[in-house]
């Protein structure tokens, strides 16, 4: 289970990431989009985090070597979906710090989430 949850996040991650990357400025103008809304928006932004999130809280409990990775991306989503549900101040000043002007920011998160997702299946691969 655990590797199949690894491959899930691998996947979702170079998909939302090559997201980022090609599609910066819509990115941008949905998460202006979200913050006006005010507190609405910041639950609409929590509850995607929730299932990956709890997916791999739940079925990837693994704190040593590669695959800790996945683990900790599990619990920060959770922590962001959790903070951004109970606390939407939070979540909406999180999404303050967005604006068209900074759309370089997605290409960035973009790059990383894209690096990530074959390092994660790479794990996967070797671990067998």
């Amino acid at each position: 289970m655990e590797t199949a949850v690894e491959m899930l996040v691998a996947l979702c991650f170079f998909i939302i990431g090559l997201s980022h990357l090609l599609q910066a400025r819509a990115w941008a103008e949905f998460f202006i989009r979200v913050r006006h809304k005010g507190a609405i928006g910041s639950l609409q932004l929590g509850l995607p985090h929730l299932p990956l999130a709890l997916l791999v809280v739940t079925f990837h409990n693994v704190w040593q070597g590669l695959p800790l990775l996945v683990t900790l991306i599990g619990w920060s989503q959770l922590l962001k979906g959790a903070l951004y549900l109970t606390a939407p101040g939070f979540g909406l000043r999180m999404l303050s710090h967005v604006t068209m002007e900074k759309t370089g920011r997605f290409i960035w998160a973009g790059l990383i989430s894209i690096c990530l997702a074959p390092l994660i299946a790479w794990s996967v691969a070797t671990s067998h």
